[in-house]
Order: C-alpha cells, then structure tokens, then sequence
C-alpha cells in the first residue's frame, strides 16, 4: 500500500494496486472516493485530512467491507508525518 500526502490540496491518495486504467470512482463520503478497476477496490482519497480522516474511512469501509479500516488509517497517518513524499506500508493478518 502506497501513500501521498499533498499538503496544499489537503489530501491523501492511498494506492491499493497498481493499474493501468481506473473504470471509475464511487464517492464514499463527501470527504473520501474509492476508485475501482474491474469492480474492486484500487485507490482511495481522503479530502479535508487535516480534519481528521475516521469519518471518511468509517464511511469507505462500510461501503466496501473488503478494505480494512485500520491499515487505511495507518497508511493515512505514515503520509500526514511526511508530506510531499511517498511512503510504503505493508499490514500483514492479525497475530494468533
């Protein structure tokens, strides 16, 4: 997972997968879209970050069940800490 924070836009892109083409994007949350390629989910934006981001995620993860709440926010946090630079996150499943 990939993560830009763009500070003059106040927001942050969040690449799920690398694609060639976005088929579209789904509006989630007047603060958050989710862009989808073959029907599944592959790049999220958060608008208005430096207002807080739990709202927007709250709202992408209820329409989306298959995207995972807390590694979104982890991704969202490692961007706002550096801005203007991409950074990486990998979250792997839950310990036993």
């Amino acid at each position: 997972m990939k993560a830009v924070y763009d500070s003059e836009a106040n927001a942050i892109e969040i690449t799920l997968a690398d694609v060639r083409r976005v088929d579209r994007d789904v509006p989630a949350h007047p603060c958050g879209t989710v862009a989808l390629a073959d029907g599944r989910p592959v790049s999220v934006e958060l608008l208005n970050v430096r207002a807080g981001v739990d709202d927007a995620v709250d709202a992408i993860v209820t329409r989306f069940a298959e995207l995972d709440g807390g590694a979104l926010r982890a991704a969202a946090d490692a961007a706002l800490a550096v801005p203007g630079r991409q950074v990486e996150i990998t979250v792997t499943s839950r310990a036993a």
